[in-house]
């Protein structure tokens, strides 16, 4: 067991930060597990904690952040929540940084313009491998029906946030039998 003080507290919100960088899962993942093994935080209070924060505009992690450091007072929480956020902020700011700086190189736009390209092919695997399960369909419908909305971003340029809605909307209206 690890006692809570603000050395613990900060390294441990930077490193829940830093594995939140791409989502707030991982933040929530990293903050349980040192909640847990430094018995900062029962279950009961945990899972109480969870369904606040859940239930609260905004991102959860931070609520869970500023809850796990007010039991240091409230400086605590200010200091646990901009723990949280400094590496998400720190890299954010240099993704900007390197691609104002590439900007115009041809190395650097041809993966950002492909992007939408790796999220279809993220979303074809998933419907793929589970197209029985969420959809009631076989792979190969899936599978057919995920090449479309690949054509319709890649060729088309369509944002595939987009037809991820409209597809949604469709399946709404026009359930399967």
């Amino acid at each position: 067991m690890i006692e809570l003080n603000f050395f613990t507290l900060i390294i441990s919100m930077l490193s829940a930060g830093l594995a939140g960088f791409g989502g707030s899962a991982g933040a929530i993942a990293v903050m349980r597990d040192f909640a847990f093994m430094n018995y900062w935080v029962g279950q009961t209070e945990y899972l109480n904690m969870m369904s606040f924060a859940q239930h609260n505009p905004y991102v959860a992690p931070m609520y869970m952040a500023a809850y796990i450091g007010s039991k240091l007072g409230p400086l605590g929480a200010v200091a646990a929540v901009a723990a949280l956020l400094l590496p998400g902020i720190v890299l954010f700011v240099l993704v900007m940084l390197l691609g104002k700086k590439f900007m115009g190189d041809g190395r650097f736009e041809y993966p950002i313009k492909y992007m939408n390209l790796a999220a279809i092919a993220l979303l074809v695997s998933v419907m793929y491998m589970n197209a029985e399960i969420l959809f009631g369909m076989e792979p190969i419908s899936a599978f057919i029906m995920a090449s479309i909305a690949c054509f319709l971003s890649f060729k088309l340029e369509i944002n595939p946030g987009l037809i991820v809605l409209c597809g949604g909307v469709i399946g709404f209206l026009f359930p399967a039998m």
